[in-house]
């Protein structure tokens, strides 16, 4: 489609139960009966979902960003989230923050869009007494403060990507998994502990 005079490739598309996502970048675009316009003269990235069945936009979501930024990929996970990735070039705002680009022209992020599964803990240990070392993690970490439990390894989609059974003084070795972020969730007696960890 055209925005502001200008071609607007897709970059990427997922289908989620009866919706479908588009993700790219835009300074200004219109679809439907649905607007946004980015005051600087950089693309932001967004998220478009419409109707599976008919077409029919139902929002066009951005990420208001500094730069001449881009949504690159996109996927959907069984809980009914999106997941947009893209590269930024200056300074993306997440909440308070603000996350800075330290990779010379781009950088890259990962979102998450959506508030299903956003909490795997129920009963929780004492947060004091469970840790996890090292982290950011190489090939192997520890947990101190758990003699034995079950543990499942998460990717950032939610994909189960390793499990097993950790037994006291004994690491849980990770150096199969591609770096990047990883949740750990240990069970034990009952309690759940859900912790996030950095493969380097």
């Amino acid at each position: 489609w055209q925005t502001n005079g200008r071609q607007c490739s897709l970059r990427s598309v997922a289908v989620n139960g009866d919706e479908v996502g588009v993700t790219s970048g835009a300074n200004f675009l219109t679809w439907q009966n649905q607007t946004f316009l980015n005051p600087s003269s950089g693309n932001q990235p967004f998220i478009a979902r419409f109707n599976k069945s008919d077409g029919q936009i139902i929002a066009i979501n951005k990420i208001n960003s500094n730069g001449d930024d881009f949504g690159t990929a996109l996927t959907a996970d069984a809980h009914g989230n999106y997941y947009v990735g893209g590269r930024f070039a200056a300074s993306l705002p997440v909440g308070a923050e603000t996350i800075n680009s330290r990779g010379g022209q781009t950088d890259f992020f990962v979102a998450k869009f959506g508030q299903s599964n956003c909490n795997l803990s129920t009963t929780t240990f004492d947060n004091d007494k469970v840790k996890i070392y090292p982290n950011p993690v190489r090939a192997e970490f520890f947990v101190e403060g758990i003699d034995e439990a079950e543990y499942e390894v998460y990717d950032v989609l939610g994909h189960k990507v390793q499990l097993g059974k950790l037994k006291s003084q004994e690491s849980i070795k990770i150096q199969d998994l591609s770096g990047g972020v990883y949740f750990v969730k240990l069970n034990s007696s009952g309690k759940t502990e859900t912790v996030k960890i950095t493969k380097l």
